[in-house]
């Protein structure tokens, strides 16, 4: 009998059926959450590279005509081409990872530090166009230039300096984000202070303006193009960082497309719109020169031309 107690000490107890049934539901609720989460970060994908495409077929005339066919300088040309078509790029890229069927976890890895990289240099370019919008309404003042190089200098040691980036996860098809660190989501805060700096400059610049009666439409249009980008600039990096921090691991991608399409989209109507009202402006006076009739000419800041912008 103590043989036979001895024996049955090493068969595994069964577990009760309310616990296997609990861990049965809880599989299925993880399994579905996970994939109500891949259909969301999904669509997401899609539609912003749907929004910034759309964004690109209105504005390709303009472009067209205001950059393609008109003489500038090199630096602004091709930043703007380089902001233009880097985005789109990016988010095919992005989105072929993410759904091609089999991928390696080799490549995962060596495209999510391409990724975080991708999405740096796309911040930083549109960051460079409003500076150089900000330098040139300050009338090129030249300690901008250090305070903007130093933002830069912060905003790339910050995103070294803070926990690295989360590690590749090789699921059904394409490559995920892995178990994400707890501090990770602190890499968007060096991009929300940068975005909170430039907003209060041309916020400052703007109240000048007003109390000395600046009636320079060309500044007005600056400023209101700028404020603009800054509120939903910031708003889609603080809705980033909030879901990085609070939300589910499988929600973590659920904004980060919006990130790369947003400022793409506004920084090249910010150039755009700038180089369509100092061409008008440029226009009428030479029309008004040509045939005396009198100035047309919209108010335009000095420092300031289609050459520069």
């Amino acid at each position: 009998m103590r043989l036979y107690f001895s024996f049955l000490s090493f068969i595994p107890t069964p577990l009760p059926l309310s616990s296997a049934s609990d861990k049965c539901l809880t599989m299925e609720f993880s399994f579905a959450t996970l994939v109500s989460a891949g259909r969301i970060v999904s669509a997401s994908s899609f539609a912003s590279l749907a929004f910034l495409l759309y964004d690109h077929v209105l504005t390709f005339d303009t472009e067209i005509r205001l950059v393609w066919n008109y003489p500038g300088h090199r630096f602004g040309k091709g930043l703007f081409l380089f902001n233009r078509y880097f985005g789109p790029f990016t988010l095919i890229l992005y989105i072929s990872m993410y759904t091609w069927p089999s991928v390696s976890l080799k490549v995962c890895s060596g495209f999510r530090w391409w990724e975080s990289a991708s999405e740096a240099v796309a911040i930083l370019s549109v960051q460079c166009i409003l500076m150089t919008r900000i330098y040139a309404v300050y009338g090129r003042n030249r300690k901008l230039l250090v305070l903007f190089g130093m933002m830069y200098v912060a905003e790339i040691v910050g995103a070294i300096a803070i926990p690295g980036i989360p590690g590749p996860s090789r699921l059904s098809t394409g490559c995920h984000v892995g178990p994400q660190r707890p501090l990770y989501f602190l890499t968007w805060i060096p991009p929300l202070i940068c975005e909170s700096i430039l907003c209060i400059l041309m916020l400052y610049k703007a109240w000048t303006g007003y109390k000395n009666n600046c009636d320079s439409s060309l500044l007005h249009l600056i400023i209101r193009d700028s404020v603009l980008y800054f509120l939903t600039v910031f708003a889609i990096f603080l809705i980033n960082c909030l879901v990085w921090a609070l939300a589910s691991q499988h929600y973590i991608q659920v904004a980060i497309w919006w990130s790369v399409a947003l400022p793409c989209s506004l920084g090249s109507r910010l150039m755009l719109n700038m180089r369509e009202r100092i061409y008008v402006s440029e226009t009428a006076q030479r029309v008004s020169d040509f045939t005396g009739i009198g100035s047309f000419r919209v108010g335009v800041p000095s420092g300031l031309s289609v050459e520069s912008a």
